[in-house]
């Protein structure tokens, strides 16, 4: 297994780490049909995670429901505290005054059965709720928390704009930051002046979504013969190796919820070589190959979970981009009768915009898929 030094800036209070390269994400774990974590599965991805190497496990209030941090107990439970680095994030959303950052943190100490967190987030930054959380002296109060030993890295995860990131970073002295990047997000998303600004500022940073939530390994036929003819490793492993080559990373992030994906992971993390500027260069072909198909950039991380139609939104997206790289609207069709709630349900209330971390306009691709799926009368 490759690790990264996560190297505490000089101002900063927090101690140096050794962090595998590739970082377990608690947000797509194997379900149950009612929904609910299948623990004996994820837990056994647990098992092979821990006996590889794997050193970091990420969770968050809201993810799986919360019912994420609560399986990290009891997965992590049977190991030596000090053989991993457990990462957990505020929810600031839902926040009122400043008193309950503690009531939510030691919530979440609770859950995940820990004394401290290795890494602590404020979750999904942006300007705004930024500006947000200094009116609210949210950092002051998680500085008390720190004092106390119960946060050794306090840093946040982000989705805005570079000029936002340049306003956070200059606001507050981070221990480390979390934003997304891969080599579609490089230019589309201006990942590229994320990673800058946070190497400017001296601040180490994670990477999540480096697979796009799968969009970096379902790609367009076009780009997969062009990564296919390459030879330097899997699909997905050519994604994970360009976030782990960026400068200024110490882990890259995954969701993994099945044995193929865990396994390919070890084995690029194991076998790490960072990405050549041939490989670079290839690698950006097939991003405008995917961003040429058309493809919606949802990464499935169902923040939009809650439809008030019943719409299962990231499923839909899902068969909306298979629709884009095939055109096949016969299997569009039949994959959209089995859903519940169809798109044309949606009601264009835009819940599900308000917190989209990709910024999508969901009601205006369930419009599009309507016109594709529906018969006409």
């Amino acid at each position: 297994m490759k690790y990264f030094d996560y190297k505490a800036p000089d101002r900063a209070e927090a101690k140096d780490a050794r962090v595998s390269c590739i970082g377990f994400g608690g947000m797509r774990f194997p379900r149950n049909e009612d929904g609910t974590i299948d623990r004996k599965a994820a837990g056994a991805l647990i098992d092979r995670a821990m006996e590889a190497g794997i050193n970091y496990y990420d969770t968050a209030y809201p993810y799986h429901g919360g019912e994420s941090e609560s399986f990290f107990a009891e997965a992590l439970g049977k190991y030596p505290r000090s053989s991993y680095y457990l990462a957990d994030k505020l929810p600031v959303w839902k926040l009122e005054k400043r008193e309950d950052v503690r009531t939510i943190f030691e919530e979440q100490l609770k859950k995940c059965n820990v004394d401290c967190f290795d890494f602590y987030l404020c979750h999904a930054l942006s300007r705004k709720r930024y500006d947000f959380i200094c009116e609210l002296s949210v950092l002051e109060e998680l500085e008390k928390l720190r004092a106390e030993g119960k946060i050794n890295r306090l840093g946040f995860s982000f989705h805005d704009n570079a000029d936002a990131l340049e306003y956070i970073l200059s606001g507050y002295d981070w221990d480390f930051a979390q934003i997304q990047y891969n080599y579609l997000d490089y230019t589309m998303q201006d990942a590229k002046g994320q990673q800058e600004a946070l190497v400017r500022h001296g601040v180490p940073f994670l990477i999540m979504e480096p697979v796009r939530g799968g969009a970096l390994i379902n790609v367009p036929k076009d780009g997969l013969e062009l990564l296919k003819n390459a030879g330097g490793g899997s699909v997905p492993s050519y994604a994970i190796r360009y976030a782990a080559s960026a400068d200024g990373v110490f882990c890259v992030l995954s969701g993994m919820s099945d044995f193929n994906a865990l396994e390919d992971n070890i084995a690029t993390a194991s076998n790490f070589v960072p990405v050549s500027d041939n490989e670079k260069d290839m690698l950006s072909k097939v991003a405008d190959i995917i961003i040429s198909a058309r493809l919606l950039p949802c990464t499935e991380c169902r923040y939009c979970e809650g439809c008030p139609s019943g719409i299962d939104i990231p499923a839909t997206l899902k068969l909306y981009n298979a629709y884009m790289s095939s055109e096949d609207k016969k299997t569009l069709r039949s994959e959209t009768d089995k859903f519940p709630a169809r798109p044309v349900s949606c009601i264009a209330c835009n819940a599900c915009t308000s917190v989209c971390p990709q910024h999508i306009d969901i009601p205006a691709a369930m419009k599009e898929l309507a016109k594709l799926t529906e018969k006409p009368q």
